[in-house]
């Protein structure tokens, strides 16, 4: 009986080492385990912290842009608007020219046709009057 005790203590020995070994390879394999998920969520989490970083990023840069584009857009319509101001501006002042230049070629049209006939005005009252002289210049002779 003796015997048969040892080798039943040896075998509990026995089972209870193996029972030792898988509780401490389940430890082991279950450390293992939550350490590669806090890995994971810690990489998880460094995505989500770089995804919204790069959206903010992306944010303010397309805010930027757009406020360049505004900016732009605004001195464009005022370049474009300060160009039509001007075209129109030019076309007055050609309309204007253009009727001064037909005024002034009135002018000088009534001009010369008041100076021809205070020319022909002038001769024919030359002619009365060296008319005249020569009467006189033949009563005096």
């Amino acid at each position: 009986m003796n015997v048969e005790i040892s080798t039943m203590f040896e075998l509990v020995s026995v089972m209870l080492a193996l029972i030792g070994g898988i509780l401490g390879t389940f430890k082991y394999f279950s450390a293992e385990i939550a350490r590669l998920r806090a890995e994971a969520d810690l990489k998880d989490q460094a995505i989500v912290e770089s995804q919204s970083k790069a959206r903010h990023a992306l944010a303010n840069a397309s805010q930027i842009a757009m406020s360049k584009i505004e900016s732009e857009q605004a001195k464009l319509g005022d370049r474009i608007t300060s160009l039509a101001l001007d075209t129109v501006r030019k076309s007055e002042m050609t309309a204007i020219e253009t009727r001064y230049m037909a005024a002034l070629q009135g002018i000088e049209t009534r001009l010369g046709a008041a100076l021809d006939k205070s020319e022909a005005n002038r001769a024919v009252q030359l002619g009365h009057l060296e008319a005249k002289v020569d009467k006189l210049a033949q009563r005096n002779s």
